[in-house]
């Protein structure tokens, strides 16, 4: 019911089949992303609290380990976030 209003409404509007089609998948992987860059965020605040908890030279350098592997994770989420052609700002829902 909803696929059909909106199919109308696009129709008055004057937009094609095909950007309908493209928009919907483009929210599909912006919402996918968003949630991705969630996760990675919580897991890099983990192993930051993993760090302060560690004990012993192996523990503290796994946790660092695991703690540089989240944080890079992070910024290449973040990059490719800004690497697509969005306008986040108009976006609902927060990333964080």
């Amino acid at each position: 019911m909803l696929r059909d209003i909106m199919g109308r409404w696009h129709r008055d509007q004057g937009v094609k089949a095909e950007d309908r089609s493209y928009s919907i998948l483009k929210r599909r992987e912006m919402d996918k992303l968003r949630q991705e860059i969630k996760q990675a965020l919580a897991d890099k605040r983990a192993t930051e609290q993993m760090f302060h908890y560690a004990k012993g030279n192996d523990e503290v350098e796994w946790a660092i380990l695991k703690q540089l592997a989240a944080e890079q994770r992070y910024r290449m989420l973040l990059n490719k976030a800004r690497a697509m052609d969005v306008d986040w700002t108009k976006i609902r829902g927060f990333v964080i």
